[in-house]
Parts: C-alpha cells; structure tokens; sequence
C-alpha cells in the first residue's frame, strides 16, 4: 500500500543515472528489525527497489520496481542496512540521480549458499525453516539475484555490491576466498569490471555491541588482500540486539550510513551528516526489547486490534513446563500429538485463565501472565528468562480470546520456534513440527470458522535447546491480514 510503482514505459531505456546496487547476505541483510512509523514514511521516491520475490503484502511482483519502503528483501523480513543506505545515497547525489537495490539474503546462510558449485548439497542438510527460504527463490538464491540483476540493468548501471554475511562462517579463514569466489562470478555473469562495482562488507556486530561473531570483524578488515576493490564498513556504534548477532532498527539504520560513507567516499561525493533518527531508542529487532529494555508490557483492559500486519499480540502465558529434550530432531507429528494432548493441568482446554492465576503441573504451582508483546512475535524464551524459569527444555501454553461482530471464514497463519500446535474454539487447526526456525506464516490453516462473539485461541510451543518464540495472524481467503477483531483477555 505504501509502495508506489515505477511504470515500465517511463523508465523503458537504460538511464546512466539510475544507479543500482545488488545486496545480499544472511539475516542481517534480510533484515531482523522491526521497522518503526519513521521507517514506513518519507521514503524519496528516487530510492527504488526491485522486488526478487513476489511479495502480494506490498502488492509487489518479482522483477518489477518500486518505492523503497521496508521490506526490502521478503514478506516478512524487516529493516536493513540497505534501507538507509539508499537513503542516504539519495540524500548526497544530485537530484537527476535514483539509487536501486536488489536484496536477496537468506538467515542462517553460510556464504556457501551463494556458491552454485556447492549449493544443493549445502540447502539438502540444513533445517526445514532455511529450506523453506530458500524454496522462495526457487532454491537457487544466486541465480534469482542474477536474474534480478540483468533485469535491473535494462533500467540502469550497477555501481557496487553490499554484502552482510558471516555470522555463519565465523572465524574461519577461508572466508575471503570464498567470498571472492562469488564476487567473481557474479562480475563474470553480469559482465561487469572490478574497478567500476567495489564490493562493500559490512562488519558483525562489534564486542562492544554484545556481539557474539566479532572476531570475524579481523577477518572482515583484511577483506582488501584478498579482494583488491573490496572495502570494510564499520559496525561500531551500531547498536545491537540482545541476541549478540542482530542489530536493532537503530542499528541498522547507522549501519546503512556506514554503508553510503564507503560509497560515496569511493564516488568522490561529500557525506551529508546523519540525521538524528538513526539514534531512536524506540527500535525493537524480532529478537530483542522494545523501549526500556522490555520484550513485554502487562495487558491493559482496553480493547486491542490486531496490529498493521495483522499480528496478535495479545496473550496470556503460562510459566513454562518443563519438558527435557536434548533436540529438537523428535518432534514429529506422532510425538507432539501424544504430548500436547496431555492433560497437564486442570481446565487445559477449556479456561480462559486470568492474569496471576495459578495451576499445578506435577505439584508445581505455575502462574497465567497477561501480557502485550512489543513486537510482532511472541519471545517466549525472554519471558522465560524474566521469570526465572527454565528456558531449554520447555513447554509453553499460550491462550487469548478473540471477538468478532460477525462470522468470518479465516485462515490461522503461523510460525514457531520450535514445534508448536494450534486449537481453535477447542478444535485443533493446524501443527507445526519437526526442528523449525520462527517464520511469519509458515504455516496456513485450511478455511476455519471464527464465529461472531468470541473465540478462544490457544497454543502450545514446544521446544529443546535454543530460542523459543511464535507469531500468529489471521488471513482473509486472498491473504490479506484480518484486523476487524477485538483481542480481550479479560
């Protein structure tokens, strides 16, 4: 809705002033951070973004441009370096110049994947969830960005490559190698020169941020050695989420200016000064707090609508229940029905429990929590860690109940960190299992009823070892988010 398309026949020639850059990378290049309203706003629509993915949320089809308002790289993704890179980059060129990006990344991508001689064996060991991404860009990653690339240059001329990559390759020597290897290629398949298209690398998040990768940064600074017309971008005072890995919306925001410095001190143009909304302290990551260092706010008594995407925010949490197991290899579909279906307290599903109520688990007194998520996902393991509880190992019950004026046939889209199943009104709509990584929608029910009055939602995450975490929405039969409902906990 925000985006607005370029038309074709307007732009139909190659346009030496349409200045475009390929981004790619692991998740912080495909953006881990919420963006906030001052995001969503103002984007100049100089800056462009060509879409690798189809993305019917924005109304965006693959391979065509548009206004550069986050995402960049995927539904569901969020703020990246190369939002503000673009900014800023429009913000010092003259007017008659427009800045493009093409983003493919992938989380958890070692650079690997962007190498089509190792690839397929590289995608056939890994997790569902990074299947699953890469199923988007038809398990090819390197190839669409390709593909994108060559399209885009019928618009206009590629002046550089960014790359945020190596959270997965952390510390090991060879990287520059194989980064080499790919840059290479990519120069090969587009028939581009070295001298005219640097490529820019973007530092992990700094020991001084909390990050967890940042011996990588010596391997980072040494980029030029091996990769004469290759440059470091620093990541210092960008700050970072509390995961060690991830960098918050202001972050990334800083990180993008560190980004456009690199560039426009290559181009010989002056670098305008940051603008002070690079430092909000309002910015929270999918895996970090909002304001005041909180990842939840207790339930008010005041009606709540979904939120602009749709997502639920709103949930009473049980205290974990503990659950050993060493991985998360056993959760198949057998598995998590003999184990959600136990009864593990009185009224499991049935109540709609209220803030501070008790229940016994095993002779253990476990209490409800009424709370509003600041952010779009549920982070169950930081509501683990607050409470003093139990982190790995553990078993969450979620409940919240939704009001509606009319019936409505929906469909319950969701993702979870790691299992997790789902009821309606009593009745079980969809089960996520195996070993699974948080995506938005990675599951979709069939058709279910919400029916006029109210309705209760409940579900149950299952997980190992590592993070826990779940988001839910409701989709209309075309996939478009449902906001006409009333979440009351009370």
């Amino acid at each position: 809705m925000l985006s607005v398309l370029i038309c074709a026949e307007g732009y139909s020639a190659i346009d030496p002033n349409f200045h475009i850059y390929i981004c790619f990378g692991q998740s912080n290049m495909e953006g881990n951070a919420r963006p906030e309203n001052v995001d969503l706003t103002g984007v100049d629509e100089r800056f462009q973004m060509m879409a690798a993915i189809d993305n019917p949320a924005q109304g965006r089809k693959q391979g065509e441009w548009y206004t550069a308002v986050p995402p960049l790289c995927r539904q569901g993704t969020g703020l990246t370096p190369a939002d503000y890179f673009g900014r800023y980059m429009v913000d010092a060129m003259p007017k008659n110049v427009r800045i493009g990006v093409i983003n493919v990344a992938v989380g958890g991508a070692k650079i690997e994947l962007f190498d089509n001689d190792v690839k397929d064996p590289y995608i056939a060991e890994q997790a569902n969830w990074f299947k699953s991404f890469c199923a988007q860009y038809g398990n090819d990653p390197y190839s669409r960005m390709i593909e994108a690339a060559k399209q885009a240059q019928k618009s206009g001329v590629i002046k550089g490559i960014l790359l945020h990559q190596g959270e997965s390759n952390n510390g090991q020597q060879d990287w520059s190698e194989k980064v080499k290897k790919v840059y290479d290629r990519i120069l090969k398949d587009l028939n581009l020169k070295a001298k005219d298209v640097p490529l820019l690398v973007g530092e992990m998040l700094t020991q001084e941020q909390g990050g967890v990768c940042y011996l990588h940064n010596t391997i980072i600074a040494d980029i030029n050695k091996t990769i004469p017309t290759a440059y470091p971008v620093s990541a210092k005072d960008c700050p970072g989420a509390p995961d060690g890995l991830h960098f918050t919306a202001a972050g990334y925001r800083h990180l993008g200016y560190n980004y456009a410095k690199v560039m426009l001190g290559i181009l010989g143009v002056s670098v305008p000064p940051e603008k002070l909304w690079a430092f909000s302290d309002k910015s929270w990551s999918a895996g970090s707090a909002g304001k005041d260092g909180k990842y939840f706010d207790p339930a008010s008594s005041v009606e709540l609508f979904p939120d602009i995407d749709g997502f639920i925010r709103r949930w009473t949490i049980l205290d974990p229940i503990s659950k050993p197991n060493r991985s998360n290899t056993v959760f198949t579909d057998s598995y998590l029905r003999t184990e959600f279906n136990k009864e593990y307290f009185k009224g499991q599903f049935t109540i709609l429990p209220k803030d501070g109520e008790a229940v016994k688990v095993e002779e253990k007194e476990l209490k409800w929590h009424a709370l509003e998520s600041n952010g779009f996902n549920i982070q169950l393991y930081r509501f683990a860690v607050q409470g003093g509880h139990d982190k790995y190992g553990v078993l969450f019950w979620s409940v919240t109940a939704i009001d509606c004026d009319e019936d409505m046939e929906v469909r319950l889209a969701a993702g979870s960190n790691s299992a997790s199943m789902w009821w309606l009104n009593g009745e079980e709509v969809l089960l996520l299992s195996g070993d699974r990584r948080m995506v938005v929608d990675d599951g979709v029910s069939p058709l279910i009823k919400l029916k006029k009055g109210r309705n209760i939602l409940r579900c149950a995450v299952i997980n190992g070892p590592g993070m826990s975490n779940f988001c839910a929405r409701f989709l209309d039969n075309n996939g478009n988010p449902i906001r006409k409902i009333r979440i009351n906990n009370f």
